[in-house]
């Protein structure tokens, strides 16, 4: 554990992702009943490929979408790499497919009740002017947007 979770500080630096991981390995090794995570990377690679397997697809059975049990999959087959399941005992178990539909994401227009709601909470009177005029040039064509940004003397890039 001690290795994936130093491999995760230094590719990352987010303890946001070393508590997924953590979770994520906690989860496992619960599914499959094992107490002792040190002793269990001396099972043969097989036993590690099933078990991992019928875990990623209960996973994904429970409604979970395709994207977290992938994210499950990558920080499991990095642990087990880390500790030692590398070149000829690498573990060979497929991602889920997930189609490009699902993984797009829509863009964001703020409502006109988003709009006030950043307005109020806007710290400065300077910060309430900006929001206001960002969401208005929002609504114009782009010349018109230079040509007020130019009036207001903001610089653009």
């Amino acid at each position: 554990m001690d290795k994936t979770l130093k491999h995760y500080a230094r590719k990352t630096k987010s303890q946001s992702t070393r508590e997924n991981v953590l979770s994520s390995l906690d989860l496992f090794f619960r599914h499959i009943g094992c107490d002792n995570p040190d002793a269990y990377i001396k099972n043969p690679k097989c036993v590690v490929q099933k078990q991992l397997r019928e875990y990623l697809d209960e996973t994904k059975n429970k409604d979970r979408y395709i994207a977290y049990v992938n994210m499950h999959h990558a920080f499991l087959t990095q642990l087990f790499e880390l500790i030692g399941f590398k070149n000829g005992r690498s573990l060979e178990v497929e991602l889920f497919f997930e189609p490009a539909r699902y993984r797009r994401k829509e863009e964001y227009v703020p409502t006109k009740e988003d709009v006030l709601a950043m307005i109020n909470s806007a710290s400065s009177l300077k910060a309430k002017t900006l929001d206001l005029v960002l969401t208005a040039l929002d609504k114009l064509a782009p010349e018109q947007c230079k040509a007020v940004i130019e009036q207001i003397n903001f610089k653009v890039p």
